[in-house]
């Protein structure tokens, strides 16, 4: 009976506190750093750098899967600010997109990027700690 009331209990407080953790306000410390996406299916993999300044790179990167390369695209900086669960991103003072964090650990992070009310996209992220795309290479 007690272990019972024990395993709810204990069940009890792991969903409040998953409960808690999604609606939670971020750190700035938790995103900053180097950031590679999981490529996409047409080659695109990013890699995005925040740092402490409220400064965001975007390193572009395109996979070519045949040869097992990559290219060099552009870079892009913006600043960003952190607000609760969703990383704002402004051109200046000029407002450009939201990224919803939907999840964030030491090592992984998946935001999305809503269009509108029946369109967005997820970008799952792994930490890494040089600028490098997670292309498959030779």
């Amino acid at each position: 009976m007690k272990k019972q009331i024990f395993t709810k209990v204990a069940f009890f407080l792991l969903v409040l506190l998953s409960a808690i953790r999604s609606g939670f306000a971020y750190e700035q410390s938790e995103i900053i750093g180097y950031w590679a996406m999981q490529p996409l299916n047409n080659g695109i993999a990013n890699v995005a750098n925040f740092d402490d300044q409220g400064s965001a790179t975007l390193y572009s990167f395109e996979c070519d899967f045949k040869k097992h390369t990559f290219t060099v695209g552009e870079k892009e900086q913006n600043q960003y600010k952190l607000n609760g669960d969703t990383i704002q991103l402004f051109d200046g003072e000029e407002p450009l997109f939201n990224l919803k964090i939907i999840t964030l650990t030491d090592k992984k992070m998946s935001l999305q990027q809503s269009f509108n009310s029946s369109s967005s996209l997820t970008f799952e992220y792994v930490r890494v700690k040089e600028l490098k795309p997670l292309c498959p290479v030779d």
